[in-house]
């Protein structure tokens, strides 16, 4: 299982305000994210697609429900791939057993299995790209609570943290391949100075 944070960017051509960043999951090979239906204008709230069409396809259309089959539920904002619109963090834990992987996919089945009901809808505050996710973390052992895990980069930090102080099995690191059209805002929500991702390279030890 692998962590993701994106940093918060924005498009040379117009700035953007959303200083969050971003959190998803990836389970054997495929990424999990939250994301607004209003937002994107789509019909569902889970993102779900092969980690290597995440990181690393490019195409016109952000929200795309069928471009492979019904499994899958694609987003690419802008019509890039997420490593060149940003900065990509993540830490993969190898020691994640292959009953909570099963477990974890089917809890994401159960969050748009609840949108599609109009049991649960996304807000700002909670049913978000951190709220969702947390739970998964909570029972992997790998966060602790703490009010300032409602901020995406905060609960990633404390991954990190949790995850050293128990010895789990893990690597971390950034993917950085950002396109020069695209810039990363020198403010991001949990992290307390400009240019955040110099901070973030400092806590992942990342020269």
């Amino acid at each position: 299982m692998t962590i993701y944070f994106s940093m918060p960017f924005y498009p040379v051509s117009y700035k953007t305000h959303f200083y969050s960043g971003h959190l998803a999951v990836s389970i054997n090979e495929t990424v999990y994210q939250i994301f607004n239906p209003k937002m994107l204008k789509s019909n569902f709230i889970v993102s779900k697609m092969p980690v290597y069409n995440w990181l690393h396809e490019e195409k016109v259309r952000w929200v795309d429900k069928n471009r492979v089959s019904s499994t899958y539920r694609f987003v690419n904002l802008y019509g890039k791939s997420e490593k060149k619109r940003t900065l990509v963090y993540f830490i993969r834990i190898n020691d994640v057993s292959e009953n909570n992987k099963l477990y974890y996919e089917e809890y994401f089945n159960s969050i748009e299995e609840k949108y599609q009901k109009k049991q649960i809808a996304f807000s700002i505050y909670k049913n978000n790209c951190v709220s969702l996710l947390n739970p998964i973390f909570y029972n992997e052992g790998i966060l602790k609570k703490n009010l300032l895990n409602i901020i995406p980069v905060s609960a990633f930090k404390n991954i990190l943290k949790v995850c050293k102080a128990n010895n789990r099995d893990f690597i971390s690191g950034k993917i950085m391949e950002i396109e020069s059209n695209y810039r990363i805002h020198k403010f991001c929500l949990g992290i307390f100075r400009r240019y955040p991702e110099k901070k973030l390279d400092s806590v992942l030890q990342i020269s």
